[in-house]
């Protein structure tokens, strides 16, 4: 299936995706038709850690290289970023149903709640640092940039797709204006650009409505650039040894 809306001549492997689920296959989702038991949706949501969600959102990363290191462990982490890989819903799929990507998460909500209640006495909760999709279609880039808010953040994806006169879809990536102006006399259309949108707890979103309990709370960015620093501790990130005013900001920045 998705093949059929992004046929990149890299197409993710089998593999790759069944090391998604090596932790918490709870997180994929394949929602059956009540009556007739016929397939009429599925969700892929990934489960990374935070640098994994951070290195795949900042374009470091492609889905194709997020190797088992990377896929948020409830044992191991306490932080994860979740990304979805696809979400369809099929011709079958009742309109009378809810919306299906806000029934994803509600679902992805309840799997965060198993996922707490298994932690071990002692340790933190879970938080959730961020949330993102590839969107390489126009339902998809309305599905998250619309509901769910995402934006495009410093990563722009240089993927486009066009449809041929016969109606198959073709990924081409860096196109340039001469390019697409041979493409179009070929009989080509544009589709659009593929966005890798992105989501993180300072910004309001119905994901974060649905996923209130678990959201990483968030500080202050320092003004110098050196990433997120607690305020009320006057300390920066590890690694920015920038002193802190009594204002609040760094040296570097006052």
């Amino acid at each position: 299936t998705d093949s059929r809306v992004y046929p990149t001549s890299s197409p993710l492997q089998l593999p790759t995706i069944q090391s998604w689920y090596q932790y918490h296959p709870e997180l994929g989702f394949i929602y059956e038709h009540p009556i007739t038991g016929e397939v009429v949706a599925t969700c892929i949501a990934v489960a990374l850690t935070k640098p994994g969600w951070e290195q795949l959102t900042s374009g470091q990363k492609a889905e194709s290289e997020l190797t088992v290191d990377l896929i948020y462990s409830n044992a191991r982490d306490d932080v994860i970023g979740l990304h979805i890989y696809h979400v369809e819903r099929e011709a079958s799929w009742d309109p009378a149903w809810p919306k299906l990507g806000l029934l994803a998460l509600d679902h992805i909500s309840e799997v965060l709640g198993e996922l707490q209640a298994q932690r071990e006495p002692g340790k933190p909760s879970l938080s959730v640092c961020g949330f993102s999709g590839l969107a390489v279609s126009p339902t998809g880039i309305n599905l998250f940039g619309g509901l769910y808010n995402c934006r495009e953040k410093g990563f722009t994806c240089n993927e486009f797709v066009l449809r041929d006169a016969a109606g198959a879809l073709k990924v081409v990536s860096d196109l340039s204006q001469d390019e697409l102006q041979r493409m179009l006399q070929e009989g080509y259309q544009f589709v659009n650009r593929c966005k890798m949108l992105v989501l993180t707890p300072d910004e309001p979103s119905i994901v974060w409505a649905k996923l209130s309990g678990y959201v990483q709370e968030q500080h202050e960015s320092c003004k110098c650039g050196c990433s997120v620093y607690a305020k009320e501790e006057n300390q920066h990130a590890a690694g920015c040894g920038a002193l802190v005013e009594s204002g609040g900001a760094c040296v570097l920045c006052a």
